[in-house]
């Protein structure tokens, strides 16, 4: 029972439109949750349900009339307690749609490196080669005969007992040379990725971290709103 304004399961009952009976058509028992849930958007404006709806957390306007739900309104009227509610949702959005955006982040908590390094670059080359050479060559040829078997071959080559001899020479020389060069031109790209844990933490403390981060963003709005609201009970 209210001792001093309204209770807020009293406005929510109110303003649901729900079976006065406090059970739905199916037979089933009307809860708690399903009044504030239909109350949810008469007591809060439409544009404060839509932005909140846009960043996927309207959810949390109906969280606050049920943690409430057996609190005063701290207003004399429900008109007064009304509008500051919605202005107070109005005035802190930008704050709280940045904690919502925060904890809706993705990330790995056992990786502590993330880096990426991309490499663009062009490289040319010139290669020129000459050759030139000088070729000599000279040479002198003997043959000698003999018909009769006299001497044998050591008369031969003492040059007795000769039937016929010829002496032949010969020279030969030549130059070549040569030139050849080349260009090159060509690109590189690369790209190296760097990802994995590098620090000394162990991963149960990193655990520990990642839970002693984590926000409960819904608690947070309900606890700053709680001045529109009797703190004795």
């Amino acid at each position: 029972m209210s001792k001093y304004t309204t209770e807020v399961r009293y406005i929510c009952a109110s303003k649901s439109k729900l079976p006065e009976s406090g059970y739905f058509a199916t037979g089933k028992k009307i809860t708690p949750q399903d009044y504030c849930t239909a109350a949810m958007q008469e007591i809060f404006d439409e544009f404060i349900v839509n932005m909140y709806a846009d960043i996927g957390h309207a959810d949390v306007l109906t969280k606050i009339l049920y943690h409430y739900y057996t609190r005063e309104i701290a207003f004399e009227t429900y008109y007064l307690w009304k509008t500051n509610m919605n202005r107070f949702m109005w005035e802190h959005f930008s704050e709280y749609k940045e904690l919502y955006k925060s904890i809706d982040v993705q990330y790995d908590m056992f990786n502590d490196v993330d880096i990426k390094r991309e490499h663009s670059g062009e490289n040319s080359s010139n290669v020129e080669s000459k050759t030139n050479s000088d070729n000599k060559q000279s040479g002198k040829t003997t043959q000698k005969y003999s018909d009769t078997p006299q001497g044998a071959l050591v008369g031969l080559e003492a040059d007795r007992y000769l039937s016929s001899a010829q002496i032949v020479e010969n020279a030969s020389s030549g130059d070549t040379s040569g030139h050849a060069s080349s260009d090159g031109k060509g690109t590189e790209h690369y790209v190296e990725t760097v990802k994995g844990k590098q620090g000394s933490k162990a991963y149960s403390q990193l655990v520990v971290d990642y839970r002693k981060a984590i926000m409960n963003v819904d608690m947070r709005i309900i606890n700053d709103i709680s001045d529109m609201f009797f703190n004795l009970w």
